[in-house]
């Protein structure tokens, strides 16, 4: 559908209405539902139309720097907690294809800036895990010892 958009006005909305839960994301209040068809475009589009993933992935810089300029640094931090949250919760393995993703160069620097954090994503994700295991462990003995 956002291929065959003919109207600029139009296919801002519909972009918006896929990210626009990514720009101020929480956590600890927000449902991961609400970001995850956002992320499974941007992923499953890289290798068929790979233009569609690269045009949400501009348009989410855009939003992050043009939504609300007085807001930018939380904008920021919702789209960085979005993906944070997308790769702890397994929706996709790894971003790495969204940075290797064909683009034009200025975007693909834009880019790779903002999702550097989250690079080969998966062996972080494992680790946080075994981190969870243990101090789940943990926990179930200060449980059983405590009462």
């Amino acid at each position: 559908i956002l291929r065959c958009v003919k109207s600029n006005c139009v296919s801002a909305n519909a972009k918006l209405a896929l990210l626009y839960d990514w720009l101020f994301f929480n956590p600890a209040s927000d449902n991961i539902m609400n970001i995850e068809p956002g992320m499974l475009l941007l992923v499953n589009s890289v290798p068929k139309y790979p233009g569609v993933s690269a045009m949400m992935l501009e348009f989410l810089l855009l939003q992050i720097d043009h939504y609300y300029p007085p807001l930018r640094d939380m904008v920021l931090r919702g789209v960085h907690a979005a993906f944070k949250t997308l790769l702890r919760k397994g929706v996709v393995q790894t971003i790495d294809q969204l940075i290797a993703c064909p683009m034009h160069e200025s975007v693909a620097a834009k880019v790779q800036k903002l999702l550097a954090p989250f690079a080969g994503s998966a062996a972080g994700r494992e680790k946080g895990k075994a981190r969870e295991g243990q101090d789940d462990a943990g926990d179930g003995d200060k449980r059983r010892a405590g009462g």
